[in-house]
C-alpha cells in the first residue's frame, strides 16, 4: 500500500469513528428509510473501525466487557454450529451427531462464526435498542444456526506393501530385494450431502472414481458432481431480517451486505492476497499446484479441455477473482463464484449452457463452465500458449477484469501482478491440460504410519483421538521437503510437535512439519515446493522417527485442518 492509500484509508477509518460516536444517541428516533441508511453505515462503519487501534467491541475505547461478549459469542456459535448435525451411512438411515465431519471442509466454511453472531446482534443494538446480553446472542446464535446432514461413503484402496512371513520377517527374492503385495483397505468417507444456512440451503451429489496416486497407492476417490442452491441465496437471512426488523423487500439487500461485511470485519477474516502484497513479494510465490482445492480440479481440467484454454491460466484467473471459492460474492457488483462472473452475464449464458440461474448459483461445474466460456470468447482462438501469451491475453484480461479498453491500467493493476503471476506459477507443477505435478515430503518415504482423522492414539491408547495431518516414518536427519511454496510464518517451538517446526503459508493453506531434527530455514523466509527445509526427528509427542505434516485450510491456528492426502493428489 503506498502512502497516499495508507492517508485514504487512516481519514476513512477516523470518519467512521466520529459518525458513531455523532449518531449513537440520537438512533432511536431515526425512522423509514433514513434509519435504514444510516444503520448501514454504521454496521459497515464497523467493519473500518476494526482495523483502528480504537476499535472494541463495547465502544471506542478497550472495556473488560469486551473479552466477555467475544467469548459469548464464541461459545454460541460451538454450542450452536453442532446442535443440528445429521449422518448416514451410505445405504442407511439418518442419526444424530455431534461434530462437524466433512472430508473436504466445506462444512467449515458454512458455519456461523462468532463475527456474524456479533453483527447481528449489534443490529439489535441499533436499531432495536436492545442490549447485547448473553441471552440475546444465544437466541441470534440459535435462530441463524446451519443444519449439517452427511452421508459416508465406504471408499476402496490398495497399496503394495512389503511382504512378511509368519514371524514377521521381511520375505525377500533370490536378488536379495524386498518382495511386495498388494492389500486392499476400506475407509469410510463422510461429505456434506445437505446444508442449510443462513447463507443458502444446498445439496450435494457424489460419485466415485477409481484412481492411481502413485505407483504404490491407487483406489477409489470420491468427486462432488454436483453442488445445488434450493430457493434464494441468504433466503433465511433475508426473512430474519424482514421479520425481526420490519425492513421491507427493497432495503433487504442493504441491511444484509451490512450484517455480513461487518461480520467479516469482526472476525477480522484473513485476507491473504492483501497479505501478500503487504510483505513486497511477488504473489505467484505464495501458489503452486497444492493451493489448489483437491475437489475444484476435475473441474478445472474438464473446463480446459473444453474450451481449449490450458488449466494453468484458467487456476491462476481464478486464484486472482475469488482465491478458490465458490460461495464468493462482490456484495457491491453481484459478481459471482470462482470466476466473478457478473450477475447479467450469469443470467444470460448459465441457461444457455444448461444450469439454472439459481439453482446451480453456487455449483463449481457451472461457475467455472460459465467463466470460461466468456473467457474463450474473449481470448478467441489465436493465442501461442508456448509464445508470448501474456501480452496477447491483456486485452481479454481487460474486458474479463472490468478495464474495458483500459489496458495499461489492466496490466499493472490486474494481469502483471495477480493472474500472470499465478499462472507462471501454477504452470511449474502443472501441465496444460490440468495433470497435477505435487512434492512428496520425504523422498523414498510413502508409507503412512498414521492417517488423518480417527485413530488410536499411539501414546496413551486412546481410541478416537482426532489426528490432525499424517505421520511417515523415515530414518533420523532424513531431509524433508516442501510440498507447497509460500513464507514460513513459524520456525522454532510449537507444543507437542518439538522445538523445530515449521509452518509454510501460501494463498489457501498452512502447511505444518512436526517432530523434526533440525529446521534449515527461518521466519520471514520464502521457500520453494521442493526446498529441503529440514530433518526427520523423534521431537515432542512421538514414538519414534517420523514426520508429521499437518494442512489446514487458513490459519493453522484455527483448526480447519484436511488430510494432507487430498493436497499431495498428485504423488
Amino acid at each position: 500500500m503506498n502512502q497516499k492509500e495508507w492517508i485514504k484509508n487512516y481519514i476513512k477509518k477516523r470518519i467512521w469513528s466520529v459518525i458513531w460516536r455523532a449518531i449513537a444517541p440520537y438512533i432511536g428516533i431515526i425512522v423509514g428509510i433514513a434509519g435504514v441508511i444510516i444503520i448501514f453505515y454504521v454496521l459497515i462503519g464497523a467493519v473500518y473501525i476494526q482495523f483502528t487501534g480504537a476499535w472494541t467491541l463495547t465502544g471506542l475505547h478497550p472495556s473488560p466487557d469486551d473479552a466477555k461478549i467475544m467469548n459469548w459469542c464464541k461459545e454460541a456459535a460451538d454450542k450452536y454450529n453442532v446442535s443440528d448435525i445429521w449422518y448416514r451411512p451410505e445405504n442407511g438411515s439418518y442419526q444424530k451427531g455431534d461434530r462437524l465431519m466433512d472430508y473436504y471442509g466445506r462444512d467449515k466454511a458454512l458455519i456461523l462464526t462468532w463475527g456474524m453472531i456479533y453483527s447481528g446482534a449489534t443490529y439489535h443494538n441499533v436499531s432495536l435498542h436492545k442490549e447485547i446480553t448473553k441471552e440475546l446472542i444465544d437466541e441470534i446464535a440459535k435462530d441463524w444456526h446451519p443444519t449439517f446432514k452427511y452421508v459416508g461413503y465406504t471408499l476402496k484402496f490398495q497399496q503394495l506393501l512389503p511382504e512378511t512371513d509368519e514371524n514377521g520377517r521381511l520375505v525377500r527374492d533370490e536378488n536379495g530385494n524386498v518382495k511386495k503385495k498388494w492389500h486392499e483397505f476400506i475407509e469410510t468417507r463422510y461429505v456434506l450431502e445437505e446444508a442449510d444456512t443462513i447463507f443458502g440451503h444446498f445439496r450435494y451429489s457424489y460419485k466415485k472414481e477409481k484412481r492411481t496416486f502413485s505407483p504404490e497407492n491407487k483406489g477409489e476417490e470420491l468427486i462432488c458432481t454436483d453442488t445445488r442452491l434450493e430457493g434464494q441465496p441468504y433466503e433465511r437471512l433475508d426473512n430474519y431480517i424482514k421479520e425481526k426488523f420490519k425492513i421491507g423487500e427493497s432495503s433487504v439487500d442493504y441491511q444484509r451486505y451490512a450484517i455480513i461485511e461487518a461480520g467479516k470485519g469482526y472476525d477480522n477474516k484473513e485476507q491473504r492476497m492483501e497479505w501478500g502484497m503487504s510483505q513486497g513479494f511477488n504473489l505467484g510465490d505464495f501458489v503452486s499446484s497444492a493451493t489448489i482445492p483437491p475437489e475444484l480440479i476435475p473441474l478445472i481440467q474438464e473446463v480446459s479441455r473444453k474450451y481449449g484454454i490450458p488449466a494453468w491460466f484458467i487456476t491462476g484467473i481464478i486464484q486472482t477473482e475469488s482465491s478458490f471459492n465458490p460461495m464468493a460474492i462482490n456484495t457491491s457488483s453481484g459478481a459471482l463464484g470462482l470466476m466473478q462472473v457478473m450477475p447479467d452475464n450469469w443470467k444470460y449464458y448459465a441457461p444457455r449452457l444448461g444450469y439454472d440461474v439459481n439453482a446451480d448459483m453456487f455449483n463449481p461445474r457451472a461457475q467455472l463452465d460459465v467463466g470460461t466460456y466468456l473467457l474463450k470468447s474473449y481470448l478467441g482462438d489465436n493465442i501461442d500458449w508456448s509464445g508470448d501469451w501474456k501480452e496477447q491475453t491483456l486485452k481479454a484480461l481487460a474486458v474479463f477484469g472490468g478495464y474495458g479498453t483500459d489496458t495499461e491500467s489492466c496490466r499493472v493493476e490486474y494481469a502483471e501482478p495477480k493472474v500472470w503471476a499465478f499462472a507462471e506459477s501454477f504452470r511449474l507443477s502443472m501441465t496444460d491440460d490440468g495433470k497435477i505435478v505435487t512434492v512428496w515430503p520425504l523422498d523414498g518415504y510413502h508409507d503412512l504410519s498414521s492417517p488423518f482423522g480417527i485413530r488410536t492414539d499411539p501414546i496413551t491408547g486412546k481410541v478416537l483421538e482426532d489426528h490432525k495431518g499424517i505421520d511417515i516414518p523415515a530414518p533420523m536427519g532424513t531431509p524433508v521437503h516442501a510440498v507447497a511454496s509460500g513464507q514460513v510464518v513459524v520456525a522454532g517451538p510449537v507444543s507437542g510437535y518439538g522445538n523445530h517446526v515449521v509452518v509454510i503459508r501460501d494463498m489457501t493453506h498452512d502447511y505444518l512439519y512436526g517432530h523434526m531434527s533440525k529446521m534449515f530455514v527461518h521466519k520471514g523466509e520464502m521457500v520453494k515446493a521442493g526446498d529441503v527445509i529440514g530433518a526427520v526427528g523423534s521431537e515432542g509427542r512421538s514414538t519414534g522417527p517420523h514426520l508429521h505434516l499437518g494442512i489446514s485450510n487458513g490459519d493453522w491456528t484455527k483448526g480447519n485442518w484436511i488430510d494432507p492426502m487430498l493436497v499431495l493428489h498428485g504423488n
